[in-house]
């Protein structure tokens, strides 16, 4: 039997449609469920409100997963919405890159797909650029806590992942690692005009023991210096109080 090229749009466009729904509707549960105890010792997917990556770029059939990406940010509008997509979009590449490497995959295959993350990474920014300066303080703070949470626990995957990467790709992450916290720096300082603020956000990671002072120090080098000095103090008041 033979089908015409109209039935087989037909089947395409309900397939996309199908896994779209099916895709945003499980987003959506993972946003709706507070995030899990954050252990010392291993980011789960759940703790970044993503889902664990069942097609990995490796897949010949990943090309739809971006498609649906690229879907859900055609028909988003607003741009703060946006760079949390963008947001959204970063956890899941981190997590599919973190499992690459802990099936060890092929080094060149994970390369690329570090590149394809620091490139999410880049996007955030270039959202937050967009963001108008009269846009609602509430949405932008909304943002901002979401987007600091979750790229604080970039940094610890990241720093993970430095010693379980083969040779060759060790580099590329140390490289990924470092353009990250210069991002996540920018987008503080490009939303955050108070520099208390940006203090104040980095002291309640450090006060919910988020993170390490490693990463603390290293995302300082990149603030202002009042920023920085407010910071260092912050980091010593804790090392006494242990």
């Amino acid at each position: 039997m033979k089908i015409s090229k109209k039935t087989i749009l037909s089947f395409i466009i309900i397939f996309l449609a199908l896994t779209i729904f099916s895709y945003t509707k499980a987003q959506n549960t993972i946003d709706s469920i507070s995030n899990p105890e954050i252990s010392n010792e291993e980011i789960i997917a759940e703790n970044l409100e993503v889902k664990e990556p069942s097609l990995l770029p490796d897949n010949p059939f990943y090309f739809l997963k971006e498609w649906i990406r690229n879907i859900r940010m055609t028909f988003t509008s607003d741009e703060t919405k946006k760079a949390d997509l963008e947001n959204k979009f970063s956890n899941e590449r981190l997590v599919e890159l973190k499992k690459m490497i802990e099936n060890k995959s092929n080094p060149d295959v994970i390369k690329k797909a570090t590149e394809k993350y620091q490139e999410a990474i880049n996007k955030i920014k270039e959202r937050v650029d967009k963001i108008k300066e009269n846009t609602e303080e509430k949405k932008v703070n909304s943002f901002l806590e979401k987007f600091t949470n979750h790229q604080i626990l970039h940094q610890r995957i990241l720093e993970k992942l430095e010693g379980k990467v083969p040779e060759e790709v060790l580099e590329k992450i140390k490289e990924t690692r470092e353009r990250h916290i210069e991002k996540f720096s920018e987008v503080m300082q490009k939303l955050e005009k108070n520099k208390d603020k940006i203090v104040e956000r980095i002291e309640n990671i450090i006060e919910k023991n988020q993170t390490n002072n490693r990463i603390i120090e290293r995302i300082n080098q990149k603030m202002p210096d009042d920023v920085r000095t407010k910071i260092n103090a912050r980091i010593q008041k804790r090392e006494k109080n242990k």
